[in-house]
């Protein structure tokens, strides 16, 4: 098999590589079930809130805490 049939092959795992390096975790994304004991990629804690809906249901909602973690970063 020549190099250049293989180049396409190489490039397509690098470019999987790179882009689970660069992947960042942000509260406001992640699901309810992952959301408590979650750490984003700016080292801020993210916490599962509640609140009410205009119809009186309560809804669950993940958001960025203002406290900082020191030595994890994007941990879910």
């Amino acid at each position: 098999m020549p190099f250049s049939s293989k180049l396409p092959l190489i490039m397509f795992f690098c470019s999987l590589i790179i882009h689970s390096s660069l992947a960042e975790v942000m509260c406001e994304e992640l699901q309810k079930g992952l959301c408590s004991f979650s750490i984003a990629s700016s080292r801020k804690r993210c916490l599962l809130e509640t609140e009410k809906a205009v119809d009186g249901a309560l809804e669950y909602q993940c958001r960025t805490s203002e406290a900082v973690v020191e030595r994890m970063a994007g941990y879910i």
